[in-house]
This record gives structure tokens, C-alpha cells and sequence, in this order.
């Protein structure tokens, strides 16, 4: 199903980077390229990796990025995309797919960080009963 969505989204894509293609070849080239790139790197994520609801999260935060790109805070971003020919459609992609791997490292250093918490309390644990058996 997923693959689906995802052919359809690619399909409207492709078709707004044609229309592009009479601007600039450029601006068509570089696109294009990282588009399929995002793509082809976000559905091995979403399959194999199960990151489907860091793709989710880091879609809402994209929309709050667009949402307030004309504030100091986030302007140098997009001027920066802007510059080097980035259409909008792609710095979405971009900024889903950047989002979503910072937010699956958040997670995977706070699950570590639990475990180690939870190996320190058992070990703490067994020295306490070792002491008060002696």
C-alpha cells in the first residue's frame, strides 16, 4: 500500500520537475537527482529500517519549518536552498529525510541510555545483597 502512496507522490513529482525542465536544465538535473535519491533512500527506511513513524514526525516538523520560513531562525536555510537551486518540493523531501534520521538517533541514544541506567540499577542491586549477605 505504501508503495502505492509513494509511486503516486513521485508520479505528481516528476511531472512538476518537467515543467521545471523548461526553466532550467539545471534546476531540472539537480532536482531530479535528489529526488530519487530521497525517495529510493526513505522507502529502504520506511521497509527495512520500520522508520515509518520518524518519516511521520519529521513531516509534521517540515510543516512547521514551512510554516515559519520567513522568521530569523529558519530564513538562512531556505535562502541557502534557494541559492543552490532547490525547488521547494525537493527541500521538503530534504528536510523529511533529515528530520527523520535526527530523530532516529535521538531515539536510539535514549533507548541506550536506558539500558545502561537499567544494567546499572540491577548491578547496584546485586552488590547490596552481596554486602548485607556478608
Amino acid at each position: 500500500m505504501i508503495e502505492f502512496i509513494i509511486l503516486i507522490i513521485m508520479v505528481v513529482l516528476i511531472a512538476l520537475l518537467v515543467g521545471l525542465l523548461f526553466t532550467s536544465i539545471e534546476v531540472f538535473l539537480i532536482n531530479t537527482a535528489l529526488m530519487v535519491i530521497i525517495i529510493g533512500i526513505g522507502i529502504t527506511d520506511i521497509k527495512k529500517k520500520k522508520m515509518f513513524s520518524f518519516y511521520m514526525g519529521s513531516a509534521f516538523v517540515t510543516a512547521l519549518l514551512f510554516i515559519f520560513k520567513d522568521s530569523r531562525a529558519f530564513k538562512f536555510i531556505f535562502d541557502f536552498f534557494y541559492d543552490i537551486l532547490i525547488i521547494e518540493i525537493v527541500q521538503a523531501l530534504l528536510l523529511i529525510f533529515l528530520i527523520a534520521q535526527l530523530l532516529r538517533l535521538i531515539y536510539d541514544i535514549i533507548i541506550r541510555l536506558a539500558e545502561k541506567y537499567k544494567k546499572g540499577l540491577a548491578k547496584n542491586r546485586q552488590t547490596k545483597r552481596f554486602k548485607n549477605n556478608l
